[in-house]
Parts: C-alpha cells; sequence; structure tokens
C-alpha cells in the first residue's frame, strides 16, 4: 500500500475538523504553525514545526487548516512549496476535490463545507435586525450612540481631549478572554470594565462603529463583526452606558478595513493635526516602531519614545504609567500597547496629561502608502499582530529612531 505523506498547516479547532476526514492510508509527517511558542510542542501526538523548516520535511501535500488560507498559501509558496502541493480546506473549490480525493474523505469535506455556509446564513440572519435598526428603528433595538470618525478627530484636535478606545479584543479582556498579544488578567478587566463606564474632565472613550449598520465596512470585516456580535453582543452590552455618547474608537482604522477607501488620506493628514509643532511621547511595544519609516510624524515636534513588551504589556503597567508620570506636562502622549493602551490613557488624563490610545494607526498608514486593498500584509521592521507570521519582527539600523528612545522595557 502506497502511504501518502502530508503536513497540516495549523494545530487549532480547524485542524480537529481537518484530521476527521484524514484517509486511512495517509501519514501526517507533521504540523506548522507560525506561533513560535508551539514549535517543538505536539499535537495529537505528531511534532509542530515552523513554516521556515518546510525544506527538511518529507512531505507530497500541506493542508491548509485554518479560514486565512490566501495568507497561509501565499506564505508557503514564498517558501518555495510548489502551488499543487497545497489543499486550501476551507476554500471548498470543487475544482480541487480530485486532488481533495487522494487524502481526504470528501463526504465529511462536503460536510463541513455546508455546514458553513449554513453558518454563515445564521449569522446574516441573528444580526440583520441590528443593522436594520440603524438605518430604519433606532428607538425599537438598543444602538449605542457613536460619533462618526470625523467628530471624533475634530473634537479631539478642538478640546485637546485624551482618548481609551474599545474594541472586540477589550470585550474579550473584560470578559477574560485571551485577544493574542495579552493574556487574561484579572487587574486588566476590572480597569477596563471600569473606565467604560466612569466620566472625567478631559477624556473621552471611543467604541468600534460595529453595532448597527455595517455598510462602511469592507465585506469580509463587516462578516467577523457579524460574527463576533451574533456571540458576544450581549456581553458588550452588559458592559456599555446606552445614555452616553461615545466617541467612534475606528480613527485608528481608517484605511484597511473601510469598503469607501477614498476618505483614508483626508482622515490621515487631519489625524496628524492633532500632534502638529507639538513634543510628542510614544509609548509603544518594543518592535511597534510608530512613525519610523513613514511621514506621520514629520509635523510633530520633539519625538521621545518609551517601549514596553510588545505582549504582556500589562504585567509591566506600573512601571510603565511611573515613567509617563515623568513626561513634561503639554506633551502628547500617544500609546500603541494593545489594551493596556486604553487604561494608560485614562489614568494620565486624570493626571492632567493629553494621552491618546492610538491603535493600529501606523500600520494602517503602511497599508494606505502601499495602496493594500483587504487583505493586510507584513509590514517589514513592525510588529503585525494581525498578519500570519507579524509577530516575527527583523531588528532595523535606524540611527533617528535609537535617539528617540527614552526607556525600554523587556
Amino acid at each position: 500500500m502506497i502511504v501518502i505523506k502530508i503536513l497540516i498547516f495549523g494545530t487549532g479547532k480547524s485542524a480537529e475538523k481537518v484530521l476527521k476526514n484524514i484517509k486511512d492510508d495517509v501519514n501526517i509527517e507533521g504540523f506548522l504553525d507560525n506561533n513560535l511558542k508551539r514549535v517543538g510542542q505536539s499535537f495529537h501526538n505528531v511534532e509542530i514545526y515552523s513554516p521556515k523548516a518546510i525544506d527538511k520535511l518529507d512531505f507530497e501535500y500541506i493542508i491548509i487548516a485554518s479560514i486565512k488560507y490566501d495568507v497561509i498559501s501565499k506564505q508557503l509558496l514564498e517558501l518555495g512549496v510548489n502551488e499543487n502541493q497545497i489543499i486550501k480546506y476551507f476554500e471548498f473549490k470543487h475544482s480541487d476535490y480530485v486532488k481533495f480525493r487522494s487524502v481526504l474523505y470528501t463526504d465529511g469535506l462536503i460536510y463541513d463545507e455546508l455546514s458553513a455556509k449554513l453558518e454563515k446564513q445564521q449569522m446574516y440572519i441573528e444580526n440583520l435586525d441590528y443593522e436594520l435598526a440603524d438605518k430604519v428603528n433606532k428607538k425599537k433595538i438598543k444602538i449605542p450612540k457613536i460619533l462618526s470618525i470625523d467628530e471624533t478627530i475634530d473634537n479631539i484636535i478642538e478640546k485637546r481631549l485624551s482618548l481609551s478606545r474599545y474594541g472586540d479584543g477589550e470585550f474579550d479582556q473584560i470578559a477574560g478572554r485571551s485577544e493574542g498579544y495579552q493574556e487574561p488578567d484579572e487587574r486588566l478587566s476590572i480597569r477596563l470594565k471600569e473606565i467604560l463606564v466612569t466620566s472625567i474632565d478631559g477624556h473621552v472613550v471611543g467604541l468600534a462603529d460595529i453595532y448597527g449598520d455595517l455598510s462602511h465596512l469592507a465585506n469580509k470585516y463587516a462578516n467577523y463583526f457579524r460574527n463576533v456580535l451574533v456571540k458576544y453582543r450581549e456581553e458588550h452590552y452588559e458592559n456599555i452606558d446606552m445614555n452616553r455618547v461615545y466617541y467612534n474608537a475606528f480613527i485608528s482604522r481608517i484605511y484597511s478595513e473601510m469598503k469607501d477607501k477614498s476618505q483614508a488620506g483626508q482622515w490621515f493628514e487631519k489625524i496628524k493635526k492633532i500632534w502638529e509643532n507639538r513634543d510628542v511621547v510614544i509609548v509603544e511595544g518594543n518592535e511597534t516602531r510608530f512613525g519610523v519609516g513613514n511621514d506621520l510624524l514629520d509635523n510633530a515636534g520633539e519625538v521621545k519614545r518609551i517601549l514596553a513588551p510588545s505582549e504582556g504589556a500589562f504585567k509591566k503597567y506600573s512601571v510603565i504609567l511611573n515613567e509617563c508620570r515623568k513626561i513634561k506636562k503639554g506633551s502628547l502622549v500617544l500609546i500603541a500597547l494593545g489594551p493596556t493602551a486604553t487604561v494608560l490613557a485614562y489614568d494620565l488624563a486624570k493626571q492632567g496629561y493629553q494621552a491618546i490610545d492610538i491603535g493600529h494607526l501606523d500600520i494602517e498608514y503602511e497599508w494606505y502608502l502601499r495602496g493594500v486593498n483587504d487583505e493586510k500584509v507584513i509590514i517589514e521592521g513592525k510588529y503585525t499582530n494581525e498578519v500570519v507570521g507579524g509577530n516575527v519582527v527583523a531588528d532595523i539600523v535606524d540611527e533617528k529612531y535609537q535617539t528617540q528612545i527614552w526607556k525600554k522595557y523587556n
């Protein structure tokens, strides 16, 4: 009997689905995972490898067990894998079923395809009332009051407001779920809940504009948020004050996820006015490098940086906050540090600073400059957590950047 050797890319729930349909005469030589923490461990008693080790492995096919199959396929092609060796399980492309039959029981594959279609339809149906309500009948279905992106930027400029932003990642933290680069932390959860419902002068809270009409978002991102809200809308609403007016957290997401990308250039120019001729201190992950290699900060005054861990920054929260207290008043503090930034912007605002949780704005600007459409790409030399492999960041040689570093925490 001829045994076919395969690799499976992915070690999560999607991989479990694939494993159920692997034929008996197929041998799994290994699993691949971009998460370096998993490399060297085993999954179903089979070793997990880094994709970079692929040239040392013996295989005929690689099955991609992830809905991010396009991104992973591109990664494999760049590593020298032949396109005919790649099986995108969740693409459900019928013309590839001949290739699938050599390694998979296609009855199970077809079942998974139908299940995925039904799940997507259910997602649309369950979220439809909320999307229609935003356009037709806001009084009958509760939707948080969220200012537009323009109103948010204008108010921050005119009133020198501090901003803490909440997206699905922050609500995951409140619920005790990990959102990728910050493990659940009870102290962080408590602080995030507190800030959502607390008002102080000069500080505002931003919510992602996802609770009603989603027509402003590109389809794949609208579908992503539909899925989030079908699962967690009630959970979000338990923590949102429906009588409060929130600002728009999407000021850091003004390009990649928008359906109409033509406004992005105007928004970026308007946002730059926030720090025009002002001294800026950036509190960021040690591989974020906000504004490095582009002109985002060219109109600012002196720029200094406090570098914190790119992952799990809240563990260092006390020392980061104490260091920020040394910043001279009148400086603008920009924070790109995941959910830690949400809390830090609030605490600094209480102490008289203008502090803005600026999120992924720099990466958005890089994608805008490159003309990237809906598929996000790695930005060399910068931590790009939303892209497969984006957490592996090369060192850079930039004398100006090095002179800006005020303090670094590993």
